[in-house]
Order: structure tokens, then sequence, then C-alpha cells
């Protein structure tokens, strides 16, 4: 939110894009993203954010 627009009571869906975090990327004021995170195999089986740990908090 960044305009102070949007209804977050209305939200229903979230979308979860996975990029490379080497400044390839741009956030929403277009900076650019680095987020290095060691994921090379097989020594490293994580790659920083654990998807199947994302639920819903205060359901209505």
């Amino acid at each position: 939110m960044t305009s102070g627009r949007v209804d977050i009571n209305a939200i229903q869906f979230v979308r979860i894009v996975d990029i490379p975090g080497n400044g390839s990327f741009l956030d929403a004021t277009e900076d650019l993203i680095f987020d290095f995170w060691p994921t090379a195999r097989p020594t490293v089986t994580s790659g920083g954010f654990d998807l199947e740990a994302s639920g819903v908090i205060n359901v209505i």
C-alpha cells in the first residue's frame, strides 16, 4: 500500500513471486532489490523464505 487507497479488509489473495536478489529487479519505489541468500546445493536446503509456514492470522 503506497497511496493509502487499499481496503485492507477486502484483500482475498496475495501473489508471492520468487525473484533473484541480485539487483536485477526493482521494488515499488524503483530501488534495486539486493537480498543475497546462499542456496547452493547440496549444503544449503533453504532459499530463505518458508512458503509452507505462510498462513492467515485473524480470519474473519
